[in-house]
């Protein structure tokens, strides 16, 4: 489900990633050398953690990107690695490709898992019932709860301040992310909303927006 793919990207950190306040791409947890695409060198940053405290290594990464090359569980990203013969070395990981394609890098984009939970996923996991909750994670927030709403349908996260998150800017310590069923419950109980984002589908006279803000809302 779309919902499993979007909190999994609000809970992982990856090689890459899209800097929204500076509107460009930037390394994340790795800084890599694309200078020649057919050997990439990548060096994990220091100080990069998950949400329990363990340091995330190469191994992290090698191995998160082996399941996504002997898997379908990403088809296109999959296909790009099809081709790659990945190596580490210490703090370095190696993308030796064959071929230079400028859309190989589109595989730093994608969330670094631990090593742990990939050894532990079964097969119904691995296509698509990735177990988000009671886990380990390496994004500023970490799920402490997950329950259900039942007078508006709604699926609640609620997300706690992740302590082990380098410099972690965020200046509140939690929040809670509600999934409605359909668009008749959104509308019924959007007061309890403060923000709303879904950029592609306006409903009533709802405003999306997932950016700080100059000022604090009522309630997160």
């Amino acid at each position: 489900q779309w919902n499993n793919k979007y909190i999994i990207s609000l809970l992982y950190r990856s090689l890459m990633q899209y800097d929204i306040e500076n509107q460009k791409i930037v390394w994340d947890i790795a800084s890599c050398d694309v200078s020649n695409l057919a050997n990439i060198d990548c060096i994990l940053e220091p100080n990069i953690f998950w949400s329990n405290g363990e340091a995330i290594t190469t191994q992290d990464v090698f191995k998160t990107y082996t399941l996504l090359q002997n898997s379908e569980l990403n088809p296109v990203i999959g296909s790009l690695l099809w081709t790659t013969n990945n190596s580490v070395n210490n703090n370095t990981i190696t993308f030796k490709n064959t071929r230079k394609d400028i859309n190989f890098l589109n595989v730093f984009f994608q969330p670094i898992l631990p090593e742990s939970i990939i050894s532990s996923m079964t097969e119904e996991e691995l296509n698509g019932n990735f177990p988000i909750f009671d886990q380990v994670y390496s994004w500023k927030f970490k799920i402490s709860k997950v329950d259900q709403n039942q007078s508006m349908g709604t699926t609640n996260f609620v997300l706690d301040k992740n302590d082990f998150y380098h410099n972690n800017d965020i200046l509140f310590d939690q929040y809670i992310i509600k999934f409605f069923p359909d668009q008749n419950s959104f509308l019924q109980n959007k007061h309890t909303v403060n923000i709303f984002n879904d950029k592609d589908h306006l409903i009533g006279t709802s405003v999306p927006r997932f950016q700080n803000m100059e000022y604090s809302l009522p309630r997160h």
